[in-house]
């Protein structure tokens, strides 16, 4: 019995007691998250109707093999995703 009173003692004295308890607070949406996130989601939206559709070179022909049509809608949905590496990452305070 002492040794559980002892153990308890030093995990009060170390922060994992009754008396110290922390709340979990999540950080708050940047600019930068805001639009990665829409980004990403338009992406996902141009890949899945080109799918979906058939379009875009995504269901390349395997025989004959020849190379897959480039569609210009796709490529610019990829460059699209490099949009939020042109914003600066922010500092949130912790």
């Amino acid at each position: 019995m002492d040794e559980a009173v002892t153990l308890a003692e030093s995990m009060d004295a170390r922060g994992h007691g009754r008396g110290r308890r922390s709340r979990y607070r999540p950080a708050r949406w940047t600019t930068g998250a805001v639009v990665m996130s829409m980004c990403a989601l338009v992406a996902a939206g141009v890949f899945l109707v080109a799918a979906f559709t058939g379009r875009g070179g995504l269901h390349p022909s395997t025989f004959p093999l020849t190379w897959p049509d480039a569609e210009p809608v796709l490529i610019a949905t990829i460059a699209l995703l490099a949009v939020p590496g042109v914003f600066p990452r922010q500092k949130v305070d912790g």
